[in-house]
Order: C-alpha cells, then structure tokens, then sequence
C-alpha cells in the first residue's frame, strides 16, 4: 500500500505542472572597472549592389566602387557622425530575375499613349523665353509598369541577406522589354496622388501646369522609399533625367552624366565589351547611375542631421484673399489639413511630441502680413506677381515672432499660405510655389491650380507643398543636386518629380537615425560623467546597475543595425533610465517600506494566488516588487505591476511535493538596488509522512470502506450460488 501513496503522490506532481516564468534575482557578475569612452558616433554601413539580368564578365566590380564614397562626416548638434561604407557586388540568380520578369508581366499596361515624352526644342526655348509657355509634352506608347508591387516583393525576398547595418541597391537590365530604335520602351510607374483631392497626378510644374500640359505621365527609371531597397534600371526609359538637364543646366551640359540622355541599349551599342575598355566604360556607367540613390537618398550631403529636440511645433495660416468676389473662407477648408501634416511629421521624427495648428483666415482680418504683401507685388494685366525672397524675408523678420517662439531651442515653424486668383510668385531663379527655412514656410500658389479646368472639381491642396516646405524648414534638403537628379525617383515629398503622400524610408531613417545618434552620444556622456562622479563610492550594486546600462547600450547598438529605430530609441531611453538608478545605489542607502500587503485564497486549495502589496520608497522610489514562493526546496518569483495606488500580481501556484508546502512572501527593491522583504507566511501547509509503525493504521482505515465492500459482494454471490444448485 505504501507504493501506491508514492505512486498517487507523483502523479499529482506531474499532471499538474505548470509552466513558469521566473524573475531574475540580482547576482554577482564580472564588473568592468570604467565605461569605455566615446569620442565620436561612428556607424558602418554596407551597401549590397545586385545586379539583376547582368551577365557578369561584362561588369568590373571594381569601377562600381571607384565612383562611390567610402565616408560621410557630418557635424551634428551634440557631436560629431560618421558613416563608413563597404559594397558587396551580388548577381541575381536565374530563378531570382525570372520572378521579377514575371512581376513585371503580370504588373503592366501595354498600349498607346501610355507614357509622356519630352519635347527638349520646345523646353529649351520656354528657357529662354520664359512668359512664353510651350506644349513640351506629348503621348507615347509603350510599358508602363506599376513599381509598387516589384518593390514590396523585393522588400519581402532580398535577393541576398545580412546581419549588418545595409542598404540594397538593385541594379535591372531589362532592355528585352524595348523595340531596338526605341520606338517602344519600358518604364515604372507610382501613381502618384495628391492627399488632399485625392486626383492621381497628372500635371506638371508651374511653368507648365497650363492646358498646353494635360495629362503628363510619370515615367520613372528607378524607384524605392518603402523599404531599405531602391532599384535603377537604365535600360527603362524616362523623360526628367532630360528636363532636369536643360531647366536647370547650362548649355551644352557637359557636367551632366550620360544617364540624363542615354539608356543601357544606347550605352551597350556604343562599346566593344570583349575589351578591358569597353567593360570599364560601361562599369563607370552604371556607377554614375547608381551614385545618386547613395550619394542623395543613402547618405545625404545636402541634408543636416536631425536636430537634437524636445518637441515640435508647425503653426500655419492659410489666407483666402478674394472673399470680396465669392471665394469664401469655408470653399478653401479642404485644402490642407493639419491632422494629415501632423500624422506625418510624427511619422517623420516619432520621438517628440508635435502640434499642428492650421487656420483658414481671411486676408482681411490680417493687415500687417498684407501690407507686406503688397508691398513686395505688383499687378500686370490683372495679374499679380510677388516677390517671393523679399516677402519670405520680411515675414521672417516682422511677422514670425507673433505667431511662435523664435528664440526657442525646439522645431517650431511658422508658414503663411496666400491664396488669390492669378497670382505667380517669382524669385531671380524662376517662378515656384513656395519657399521654406530657418523656421518659415511661405507658399503662393494662385486659386485656379486648386481645381481641374471646370473651375469646380478639387485638383491639388497645398499638404504636400507644406510638408515639403516644412521639411527643408527643419533641416532637409532636396533628393538631387545639380546634375545629379535620379533620386527624384524615390517616394519621397523632397522630389522634385512627383508628389508622394507620406515620407519615404530614407527620409525616416536619415531624420531618426541622426536623431539616435545624436541621442545616444548625450546619453553615454551623461553616464560617463555620473560614473565620475561616484565610481570611487561603488557598491556592489553600482557595478551591477552599470552592467545592466551597457547591456541596454549594446541591444541600442544590436536595433539600430537592424534600423529598428523605435526598438534604439526604447533601448536607449532604459539605458538612461538605469543611468538614474545606478547614481541611485551611491546617493541611497536606506531600504523601501512595505505598509501592508495580502494575498487571496487566504487557505489555498487550487488555481492562482492574487497579492496586493503597498510600498514606497521616499528617495529613489521603486524599481520592481515580487510575490516570491518558496517551495521544492527552492523559490520561484513572480513580478507585480504598478496599478495605480498598489502593486499587484495573480500568478499560479506550481506542483509541488506536499510534504513541503508552499510559502509566500514579498520581495521589493528601490532604484539603488537597496531590498526590503516580508516574513514568510504558510500559504498550503506541508503534510508530514507517518513513521513506518503507522502505515498499517492508515492501510487499515482507507481500506474498510473496500473491506465492506468485498463482503457484501462475496456474500450476495455465495447466495446466487447456492440458488443455482
């Protein structure tokens, strides 16, 4: 009978365990002596270039690299950035590029008047004659590709992986698509809209947003901002490269890459690639081509890193000018919208907090900024020009100080919208929409590009322009720079090609990764400077906060390679939240004080255990409260949350050997590690095992009620026997 008790006994223990989780209890580690230091952020970045459709012996991977910078220094707010870069060539392999030639197939319109193309006569002598438009675009046929499913797929199937901080760089030859005297030609497409009227975009700059210039198409060579990836296909056709060149060259263009003007068949026809030459010519090539996307979108010269803030804060005002001729102040409401600009700033920079005040206004009600305004226009044959530099100036000046604090160390913009019929605003390069910098966004763009030529269909609102104008206004500049215009390609609201609701990946990861540079450099001096200060009074418990602050620095360092800049920014943030505690462990000696404390089943049988614990600590506070268990000759610890007045936990009880029992108490420790505890109580008695003498009683006892069983059994079946014979 014995074995069966043991028997019974463990299988209690086995069906019933649970799985737990336990709470790691300070312990002894090997402590460094001192934090290393930190001169500068440095962050090292490789570049995979993935040649897709490319037959290798043709390309000379070293000429790639020749074209492509190895470093970027830049000058931040709190210290010093700098990115180095390594490439790695890849070569796309069969099955890869028939994947992507079959998103192509199955992604694409194919047909007449699919595309635009530029005519370079007409542009040039509009240049040259600029109060002279000039129809520059007309229809072409060919095929236009939708860019958007190509790129989510290479987001999801990388044609190669890595565990470093990268970028992929996707370099497409699909000239098989194109008629040889480029009569029919391939391109991408975006279908870009316009977020506040919802229109897919088919207009064009200023200069030509006319009805000379309807229905432009969008031919784009390249794409990306969705993901870490961007794509150039020389080989696919395109007519900015080429506007780009003229409107904003200088004849005859030499500085300007042969990209702008040749595609790859152009390229390929003109060389003997069976020679060094010849391969060296067309590697320089693709190089030029791709040098953009890392020189402008990657790691860009023409932006300055984040600055390093506490908030931000764009303050707009939108003035209907011509109230007095029926275009009212609630016709105009729809034109911007605030909620839109701040979900997007946000977005952008999601480690500060962001406040968007847009108004509607009549102009009326605003006589200093029109007396600025009139002041700096005129009006010829009822049209009204304005004088953008010299009005942006003077609201910068006289106006902006009203509206947010100038001397502030946050983000804080200020932007004017002036709407009026047949309006231009002009500068000596041209005339533009708007103007932004220095803390000021000044837009002017005339009522009738608001709406479609039946003066009533809503067209364009101004979101996009203002979170253009913002952008440069906190820092940003452009995606190109004279002469190097294909990151225009990208998803980005800084192109000039297209518009795009929302910021692209290398927007984000440009803003938030110099932000979490810089954020990171203060942090870490910040804790070099508490060590100092404390590490000759270090106890034990100093050593291991500072520990658990280099490990937090560490898993920042592990998120950020990976571009996980919220994970980097939660990291960090508990890096310097430790920081606090470790200072905590010199500065506080004194234990925290549990008040009171309880726990329910008050006489447990089965299921979970709730506890209540009411504690506080006046110097430090708390860091972690625990209800810990001992039984099995061991203790299992169970964290309670922070619930507004108290801390509390429900947790279950595991198996355990009943001739233990179970115990309960409370465990708490303050920020300076210093611990404070409970007494144990009796949460489930132990049953004590009888001394062997005594196993026949207990034999005895449960088996009567078997005993009689048996005899009344055995009796009734003596009877039915007896009957029987």
């Amino acid at each position: 009978m014995r074995s069966v008790f043991v028997s019974l006994s463990l299988t209690l223990l086995i069906t019933g365990v649970v799985v737990v989780r336990p709470i790691a209890m300070p312990s002894s580690a090997s402590y460094i002596e001192d934090p290393p230091q930190m001169q500068e952020i440095q962050r090292d970045w490789t570049i995979n270039i993935i040649l897709v459709n490319y037959d290798s012996d043709d390309v000379e991977e070293r000429a790639l690299h020749e074209f492509l910078p190895d470093q970027r220094q830049y000058e931040a707010d709190v210290c010093d950035i700098t990115y180095t870069m390594q490439y790695e060539v890849h070569y796309a392999d069969a099955d890869y590029i028939e994947s992507i030639r079959n998103l192509i197939i199955n992604n694409h319109v194919n047909g007449t008047e699919t595309g635009s193309i530029l005519d370079e006569s007409a542009l040039e002598y509009q240049k040259a004659h600029p109060d002279e438009p000039q129809k520059i675009f007309y229809p072409r046929s060919g095929m236009s590709i939708e860019a958007e499913p190509i790129e989510e797929w290479l987001i999801e199937n990388p044609a190669t992986s890595s565990d470093k901080l990268h970028y992929n760089l996707y370099l497409f030859n699909f000239s098989e698509f194109d008629s040889p005297e480029h009569e029919l030609e391939h391109w991408y497409d975006y279908d870009p809209v316009d977020p506040d009227s919802g229109e897919d975009i088919d207009w064009w700059r200023l200069p030509w947003d006319n009805q000379l210039n309807r229905d432009i198409k969008f031919q784009y060579a390249g794409f990306g901002g969705m993901g870490n990836v961007f794509v150039v296909d020389p080989s696919a056709d395109q007519w900015y490269l080429r506007w780009a060149r003229i409107w904003w060259g200088t004849e005859p263009y030499s500085e300007d890459p042969r990209h702008c003007t040749e595609d790859l068949e152009d390229v390929v026809d003109g060389i003997d690639l069976s020679t060094s030459e010849g391969r060296l010519e067309l590697s320089a090539y693709l190089a030029n081509y791709l040098s953009d996307a890392v020189r402008y979108l990657f790691f860009p010269v023409q932006h300055s890193p984040t600055a390093f803030v506490q908030r931000g804060i764009l303050t707009a005002l939108v003035l209907a000018m011509d109230t007095d001729e029926g275009i009212t102040v609630r016709s105009l409401e729809w034109v911007t919208n605030a909620e839109l600009l701040e979900n997007h700033l946000s977005e952008l920079l999601p480690f500060i907090p962001w406040n968007v005040s847009v108004q509607v206004r009549d102009s009326k009600h605003f006589p200093y900024i029109m007396g600025f305004f009139d002041g700096h226009s005129y009006v010829t044959d009822g049209h009204t020009y304005v004088n953008g530099y010299d009005l942006f100036y003077d609201i910068y000046d006289n106006v902006r100080w009203r509206y947010i604090d100038v001397a502030s160390d946050d983000i804080e913009v200020f932007g004017v919208v002036f709407i009026k019929q047949n309006m231009t605003m002009y500068t000596p390069t041209g005339y533009f929409t708007g103007l932004g910098g220095g803390g000021q966004t000044c837009v002017w763009k005339s009522w009738e590009r608001y709406y479609r030529d039946d003066g009533t269909t809503k067209r364009e609102g101004i979101s996009g322009v203002q979170l253009h104008e913002t952008m440069h206004a906190i820092g940003m500049g452009h995606t190109w720079v004279r002469h190097h215009y294909v990151g225009d390609f990208s998803s980005s609201p800084m192109v000039y090609f297209g518009m795009h609701n929302g910021t692209s990946s290398f927007d984000k990861n440009w803003v938030q990764g110099t932000y979490l540079d810089q954020l990171e450099f203060d942090y870490y001096d910040r804790l070099l400077e508490a060590w100092d200060d404390i590490k000759d009074e270090a106890e034990p418990e100093t050593y291991q906060i500072l520990d658990d602050v280099l490990n937090y620095y560490e898993l920042a360092h592990e998120r950020y390679k990976h571009m996980d800049w919220q994970g980097c920014y939660e990291a960090l943030e508990l890096a310097n939240q430790e920081k606090r505690y470790m200072v905590f462990s010199v500065a506080d000696d004194s234990a925290p004080t549990i008040w009171d404390w309880g726990y329910e089943p008050e006489e447990y049988r089965e299921g979970n255990v709730s506890v209540w614990v009411d504690v506080s600590d006046d110097i430090a506070g708390i860091k972690n409260v625990s209800a810990v268990l001992g039984l099995n000759e061991t203790t299992v610890q169970y964290a309670c949350s922070y619930e507004g007045s108290s801390w509390n936990a429900t947790f279950p009880v595991p198996s355990f050997d009943p001739e233990c029992g179970v115990k309960l108490m409370i465990l708490a420790y303050d920020r300076g590690l210093n611990p404070a505890s409970t007494d144990w109580v009796t949460l489930v008695e132990p049953v004590t095992s009888p001394p062997d003498g005594t196993y026949m009683l207990y034999v005895i006892v449960f088996s009567v009620p078997f005993a009689l069983i048996l005899v009344v059994v055995a009796t009734v079946w003596y009877r039915k026997s007896k009957q029987a014979v």
